[in-house]
Formats: structure tokens, sequence, C-alpha cells
């Protein structure tokens, strides 16, 4: 009997990765969307688009000095679990694995392909939703999993998964590269379209679900319904807007992945005035994390921090004396399967409105091995 248990315990623990030997989350540290690699973040396989690993990477944080280490590595299910299904990651594919946390945060939202690793010979963002399942997983403060949300309908069928976002585990928000927005709930193979386009990025910010594209000029929207101040569960009056001045027309902006908001105006009206966003362009003029102020009713570009590569991003607030600073953390992949992608801290200490400059190199904190990318970042 001792021997049946302990073995349903090992089946148990390959199948859902290493989530049975997980501590809990620290609330405060950051969590890393990983591809590829090992328990111990070293050196694994070569990336490809026919699947890798994924783990989630949790550091410790402190901003002064900036400091950065890797407190545990979860791995997300490698095979078929009761109603639970594998997650990996496409690893030569740069712009997916842009991870949230819920609203309410209690959960990490995870997006990945319901196959086994080496399971095609071809790309996994080319395989029919039946085929490879698009999966978001949860995974919450405990480092318990759930990957039963995994779809399986033509509106999947040759699409890179890249982002979910939700306000409480139950009702999510997903996104790709070629079928805009989606709303399911967890556990369902169905999901309702909102809006088309090549999305990066969707998230919510005061009850708002704002999502990045490449595809028009404006490159962040805002998507509204007829019911004010909920989040549009149909695609009955939906209204796509993009954010006015956050266009592609500024210098060296052009490729939009994560992107925060923040609200930093003490005396304005409104809810969110101050937005940064990850721009992932690799070559030596582009590349950076753009802000914009809300100033009116037009988000005004004030500065850059130069981050060749930058995709994922976080960040928060700290008050010291008078000044508000804004903390940001941000993934620098390097856009190629070699990996040893960067996590970089920097300050913004110059306020709603204010020109942030960084045009020199930020020191990174962590850097992943060879052949294992960095993509996404939240706060566990």
């Amino acid at each position: 009997m001792k021997t049946i248990i302990r073995s349903t315990i090992v089946l148990a623990a390959v199948a859902l990765g290493t989530a049975a030997l997980a501590a809990p989350f620290t609330a405060g540290n950051l969590v890393i969307y990983r591809v590829g690699g090992d328990a111990n973040a070293n050196t694994g396989a070569a990336l490809t688009n026919r699947g890798n690993f994924v783990w989630l990477d949790e550091y410790t944080t402190n901003v002064y000095p900036a400091i950065a280490t890797r407190v545990q590595s979860i791995m997300m299910p490698t095979n078929y679990f009761g109603a639970n299904s594998p997650l990996i990651g496409v690893g030569a594919s740069f712009g997916s694995g842009l991870i949230t946390r819920s609203v309410d945060g209690r959960f990490i939202l995870v997006c990945g392909y319901g196959a086994v690793t080496n399971q095609f010979t071809f790309a996994l963002q080319s395989a029919f939703g039946t085929e490879a399942p698009r999966v978001i997983g949860l995974v919450d403060g405990n480092a318990h999993i759930d990957t039963t949300t995994a779809q399986t309908n033509k509106l999947v069928d040759g699409e890179e998964m890249r982002a979910a976002t939700s306000p409480d585990g139950t009702n999510l928000w997903f996104a790709g590269s070629a079928s805009g927005v989606r709303y399911t709930q967890r556990g369902s193979s169905l999901a309702t379209n909102l809006v088309g386009g090549n999305i990066r990025q969707l998230n919510i910010f005061n009850n708002q679900l704002y999502f990045t594209t490449v595809n028009s000029s404006n490159n962040v929207y805002v998507l509204t319904n007829n019911v004010p101040n909920t989040l549009p569960m149909s695609s009955n009056n939906v209204l796509s807007t993009g954010l006015a001045g956050v266009t592609n027309n500024i210098p060296f902006y052009t490729s939009p992945e994560a992107f925060i908001f923040f609200k930093l105006n003490a005396g304005g009206s409104d809810p969110l005035d101050t937005l940064y966003i990850a721009d992932s362009g690799t070559n030596s003029s582009s590349g950076r994390v753009l802000k914009f102020s809300l100033v009116g009713a037009t988000w005004s570009n004030d500065g850059s921090i130069r981050a060749s590569g930058a995709t994922g991003l976080t960040g928060q607030t700290r008050i010291t004396g008078s000044t508000t600073n804004v903390d940001l953390w941000i993934i620098q992949n390097t856009g190629t399967i070699s990996g040893n992608d960067n996590l970089l801290p920097i300050t913004d200490s110059s306020g709603h409105h204010g020109v942030v400059t960084v045009t020199a190199n930020i020191n990174a904190v962590a850097t992943s091995a060879s052949s294992v990318s960095f993509h996404g970042i939240a706060f566990a």
C-alpha cells in the first residue's frame, strides 16, 4: 500500500510540475514567466517553437539597493492529470507569456499550450485548438495550479497565445496574435470573441479592460460596453477606443508589449493618469519603456527608459517624503534563442507629466542562463 501511495504522489508531481513541492509565494516578491531550463534555472534543452517547459521563478525584491534573489521555481504541468491540461510555452516566441495578477490579488494568470514537448514537428502556435489547446493557467498564493481552462474552439486555430487577465479567477479574458480579445470562464473550452486584432498584452485597471496592439496608429486601447463600469462579456455594443496620444508616430517606438498604469497626480480627477509601456525593439535606437501622462484628454509622451528588448513590465509606487516614486521592473529579452535575458530595476521620481530620460544601460539584478528565456513578470 505504501508503494502504491508513493507511486501515485510521484506521478502527480510529474504531471503537475513541481507544484506539489512548492512553497507559498511571499507577498511583494516578483514572479517571472521563464521558458526552458531546469528547476535551478540552469541551461536546459534548446529553445524551440515546438515547445519548452514553463517555470514561474519567484524573486525577492529590494529596490534600494536593487537586489533580486531567486527563491523558488515552480514548473507548470507537463502532462494531463484529471481535468488539468499540460501547459508548455513557445521558447522562440518572445512576445508570449506576458503574465498578470488578478485584480483581487489571488492568482497569477499564465498562458501556454496544452501539449507535451516534442509532440509536434511544427510550431505550436500553428496548431489547431483541438491539437494543442490554448491554456489559461491560474496559480494561487499557495502555488496551487489550475489548468482546466483549455480552449479548443476554432477561434484559436493557428494562434499564438499571448496573455490573460481576470478580476477574480473565475471570469477570464485572454488574447493572441490573430483573433483578438476573448472572454471565457474558468474550466471552459469555449470563448466569446469581443474584438479582433493582433494583441500583445491585456490587463484590467480601474475596472476597465486595456490592451496593446500593433494593428493601427493607436497602440493602447480600452474596451468598454454599454453598461458603465463593467467589463465586457459579450460582443454586443463593445467599443474599442484608442488612447489619444499613444500612437506609433513617436520616435523609436516600434513594438508595444506589457504596460502598467498609475495614479500620480494627487489633485487630478482622472483615476489613471500615468502610463508606462514596454517596447520590445532591439535595434540601436528602439527598445525602451515609454512614459505617458494624461494632460487634459490627451496622453503626452514624457520621455523613456532605455531598455532594448523590453517585454515584461510591472511596478509599484513608493513614497519618500513628498515624492511619489515609481519603481519599475523590466524584462529585457534578447529576442533570440540564446537566452541570457535580464531583469532590470529602475525608479522614476519625476512624477505626473515629469520627463523621465534614462539612456545609459541599467544594471541587471538577474540574468537567465543560456537557452533560457524570461518573458512576463508580475507581483506575487
